[in-house]
């Protein structure tokens, strides 16, 4: 299994991050379910060029996902009729989302491969992108979630709007990166 992040024809080719996170999920998923130290030995090094792909365009200091091309757009809430006009978008909380499960996945493989340097690599680097991800992406004054990046939209009645959407709540609350305020 190989996500795309290849192309013959341009030599870089970026695809939704969602999909092509379905290597390092799989990958985490199965030999945790199995224990089969073979998938780990025989994939590791293709997970880790994956993350590291990814990595290539995420901010520095905060660790956010920040790819605008059109594979990367998502919508699935939306009416099929003018899908990309109206209501498609790059998220890059969700993105990021996918970024933090891969890293998970990667640590965790590290661990097991007894890989001390990649482990705290990616583990520091899964810690940062929680630890910026409430910041960019939770809104005090509303308690919720929101994607910035959602487009100026007169068909959603929410011009400008940061939209808290479900999959923007499930995420956030699914990374657990709010803290109690007690």
């Amino acid at each position: 299994m190989e996500p795309s992040i290849f192309n013959s024809a341009s030599g870089r080719y970026f695809s939704d991050v969602a999909w092509g996170a379905a290597f390092p999920l799989i990958f985490d998923y199965s030999w945790r379910t199995y224990g089969d130290q073979g998938i780990l030995r025989d994939n590791y090094p293709g997970v880790m060029a994956y993350v590291e792909h990814l990595l290539e365009y995420t901010n520095a200091s905060t660790g956010i996902l920040n790819v605008s091309f059109p594979g990367t757009a998502t919508g699935d809430w939306c009416a099929a009729h003018n899908y990309m006009e109206q209501c498609a978008h790059v998220s890059n909380a969700l993105n990021s989302y996918y970024l933090a499960l891969s890293l998970d996945a990667v640590t965790r493989a590290a661990a097991a491969l007894g890989d001390s340097a990649s482990k705290s690599k990616y583990g520091k680097l899964a810690q940062q992108l929680r630890s910026s991800y409430a910041a960019a992406f939770f809104n005090e004054s509303t308690a919720t979630f929101s994607d910035p990046r959602y487009p100026n939209s007169t068909s959603h009645g929410r011009p400008n709007a940061r939209v808290p959407l479900q999959t923007s709540q499930a995420i956030g609350l699914r990374l657990g990166v709010l803290t109690d305020p007690a």
